[in-house]
């Protein structure tokens, strides 16, 4: 037989193997990490990704945060990137073992990862998978690109705020432009701390540990609400200069909490300011321009026959998203600060756009294109490189092919 047929007949083969091959997807997030089969509509499983490592006793995820009131709670991932390996790989054992149930040296991964990590992190996880794990396969895809396939689109504009980075990724037919991808290191995290603060500022109540931070949060995705535009957020009473009855008053909209040790928290207007800082990160110190720049900042950079149909349509993900009249917010943003006459924007926001950076097995086509633990071993540097993208080229993909084979 022809060897370039035989070659042919070979990577046929491998990419019905694995399209038809059960897969697990693992969407890796700073705060939660989603996890379960690639052909499930949603996933299997929603666990914290945070630990609990004091000398010999070791918590994680669920375990983790049921015990947070006696010991430190850790995140090993910050902004996105992994900082304590060691403590991700315990949290993909447990993945494995307790969650899924299933043996690892089976079924080809599917990770996710936020756009422009450094390689050297991608280089670690692909290292762990396939040494520590002994994985078949593997790939990495941005969550973005994930979320728009599975709301059934080709094109738009996905803005995905999660807790530790927020990034916005215009696609057009299926590919994301590279050229055009913005990313912003201020999400749910920081808006928790900014919360933290203003509760200290108004009300006089401190949180300071991991597990009453943990409580914040907790606060934060019950009650804060975003105000329609700038000017409104404006309008509420300052916090200097009063007192806390005067402040009470004058806020009509306040709400007091009961909190676990029986005292009573009035959250006061510190739940319309706290999540301003995603459209004005200059209240905590940093120098960028808000998220909605972000999105008018990346449809900018992409072809101009492109720009109409990103603005009719732009989609929201990740959990920062989910905070109240957020879509409105943001469109009022986009229409003020676009410089168009008549603008015509339309922002999709699905309801459960806070679990869809986890792929569905519709989307794993033979072009998606996986690593395997050869390719890896032989060729890690050209491996890696093909794929850290979802944008790679029809030759990138059939260098991994050969490569593979």
């Amino acid at each position: 037989m022809c060897p370039l047929l035989l070659t042919m007949l070979r990577n046929v083969l491998l990419c019905i193997w694995i399209t038809v091959s059960i897969q697990f997807a693992c969407g890796q997030g700073t705060g939660t990490i989603k996890v379960g089969q690639a052909e499930k509509p949603w996933p299997q499983a929603q666990i914290p990704n945070m630990s609990i490592n004091f000398y010999v006793i070791l918590f994680l995820c669920s375990e983790a945060l049921e015990k947070k009131g006696l010991f430190r709670l850790s995140r090993p991932m910050k902004h996105g990137v992994i900082e304590n390996h060691q403590d991700m790989t315990d949290i993909w054992e447990h993945m494995y073992n307790h969650v899924l149930n299933v043996p690892s040296k089976e079924y080809p991964v599917l990770l996710t990862e936020a756009l422009d990590n450094p390689v050297r992190n991608r280089a670690a996880m692909a290292k762990t998978f396939f040494e520590a794990f002994d994985a078949p396969a593997l790939f990495f895809a941005p969550p973005p690109v994930l979320a728009l396939y599975a709301s059934g689109r080709l094109t738009g504009c996905v803005l995905d705020s999660g807790h530790g980075i927020t990034q916005c990724v215009p696609i057009y037919d299926g590919f994301a432009l590279p050229h055009a991808v913005s990313r912003m290191e201020v999400a749910g995290g920081d808006v928790d701390k900014y919360f933290e603060y203003l509760i200290r500022k108004f009300s006089g109540v401190t949180f300071h540990t991991s597990s009453e931070l943990e409580l914040v949060r907790e606060l934060k995705e019950q009650y804060c609400e975003l105000m329609d535009t700038k000017n409104n957020r404006n309008a509420l009473p300052s916090l200097a200069g009063r007192s806390l009855n005067q402040r009470n008053e004058e806020e009509g909209n306040s709400i007091e909490v009961k909190l676990p040790d029986g005292k009573t928290l009035n959250l006061g207007n510190a739940r319309f300011r706290a999540p301003e800082v995603l459209f004005e990160p200059s209240l905590i110190g940093l120098e960028y321009r808000g998220i909605h720049y972000c999105v008018l900042d990346s449809i900018a950079k992409a072809d101009l026959e492109l720009r109409r149909n990103l603005y009719q349509q732009i989609l929201l993900s990740g959990g920062s998203t989910m905070t109240k009249e957020f879509g409105k917010r943001l469109l009022a943003e986009l229409k003020l600060n676009c410089g168009l006459k008549n603008p015509k924007f339309k922002i999709f926001a699905p309801v459960k756009r806070e679990k869809c950076g986890s792929p569905r097995k519709s989307t794993m086509t033979p072009e998606i294109a996986f690593c395997t633990k050869r390719a890896f071993s032989e060729k890690i540097k050209e491996a890696l490189k093909v794929i850290c993208c979802l944008w790679q080229s029809q030759a990138q993909v059939s260098f991994l092919m050969n490569c593979v084979l």
